[in-house]
């Protein structure tokens, strides 16, 4: 039985990557061993010579690729570049979520629409805001961008205080679209806190669907799902294609998004009251639902974990069989 570790990331997501990371160990028959995030190197060390790994599979952007030296590894979501020094990476396809979101605001037809970056340069938010930039420009909206400057983190003073004189004073209506969950649910809790309708005056989308925290919001957060689970199954996966091949070469997998999740932040639904009729359809939808399916558990299903709580279960049925207009 080989030893691999998974040094796993601090977000909420890594659980989903897990999930494809340990389907995958349980056909070869690995013992994977998880270790958590923001270790100092020197822990790392002692952790590798104590389990001296056939493998390692990592997610803590903070781990430089050198200090694991010669033992086979795939790491998620580092820069493409980096395949020319021989990495094997999992990325997701940054471009294709950025146009999922972007398509999503444009369906509300607004003028303006708005970019919220990320903390630092990155290969990913400079990916995300150029597919927004080309299709916004393509459809003839103005755009505004914005990135914290000076701040390392959410949690600065300094960046509530830039992120909320940028939302107060943006064009209404207006779309934004922020590269991450985390960041952009700052935007809806500040806008909200202002008093701004969403999404009447400003729709906001984030990327990653975040279940815990875009379900917590008030407005709830329209996010892009990204195949979590996937791209844990395909990083074990290459790993396992090291382990077994002499002559296996650095490979970059990128892993496609899997749809938009809409919720209330960018669901602008009809003015006008409903028919006798169309609330009839509602709640015989919504009984049918409650009576048969209080958990649903799909076989195969690579979007995340089975089963699935009614409540997300609800949500994809609603957005797949049932459209307010």
């Amino acid at each position: 039985m080989k030893n691999i570790l998974a040094f796993r990331a601090s977000d909420d997501n890594w659980l989903l990557k897990l999930n494809g990371i340990t389907e995958f160990a349980r056909q070869q028959d690995w013992k994977l061993l998880v270790i958590e995030a923001d270790l100092p190197q020197s822990k790392i060390r002692e952790l590798l010579n104590l389990w001296n790994p056939a493998g390692v599979i990592v997610d803590d952007q903070m781990l430089t690729p050198n200090i694991f030296k010669s033992i086979p590894s795939v790491f998620f979501d580092r820069s493409p570049d980096l395949l020319r020094k021989g990495l094997t990476i999992v990325r997701h396809a940054s471009s294709d979520i950025a146009r999922l979101a972007t398509l999503e605001l444009l369906n509300l037809n607004y003028p303006d629409y708005a970019f919220l970056g990320w903390f630092r340069k990155t290969y990913w938010m400079e990916d995300k805001r150029r597919t927004f930039a080309e299709l916004m420009k393509l459809h003839g909206k103005r755009i505004h961008e914005f990135y914290p400057e000076g701040c390392t983190d959410a949690n600065s003073p300094e960046f509530h205080r830039q992120l909320r004189r940028w939302i107060a004073t943006l064009p209404k209506p207006c779309g934004i679209y922020g590269v991450t969950d985390s960041i952009t649910a700052h935007a809806v809790s500040i806008a909200a806190a202002l008093g701004i309708a969403i999404p009447e005056e400003i729709a906001i989308i984030g990327s990653d669907d975040n279940l815990t925290l875009c379900e917590s919001l008030s407005p709830t957060l329209s996010s892009v799902r990204a195949d979590f689970h996937t791209a844990g199954f395909r990083a074990a996966e290459l790993l396992h294609k090291q382990l077994t091949r002499n002559d296996c070469a650095p490979q970059l997998c990128v892993v496609q998004p899997l749809r938009v999740i809409r919720r209330q932040s960018t669901r602008l639904l009809k003015k006008s009251n409903p028919t006798e009729k169309e609330m009839e359809t509602a709640e015989n939808i919504v009984r049918f639902c409650e009576d048969q399916f209080v958990f649903w558990d799909l076989p195969g299903r690579r979007d995340g974990a089975a089963p699935i709580a009614r409540g997300l279960f609800l949500e994809d049925f609603a957005q797949e069989s049932w459209t307010v207009p």
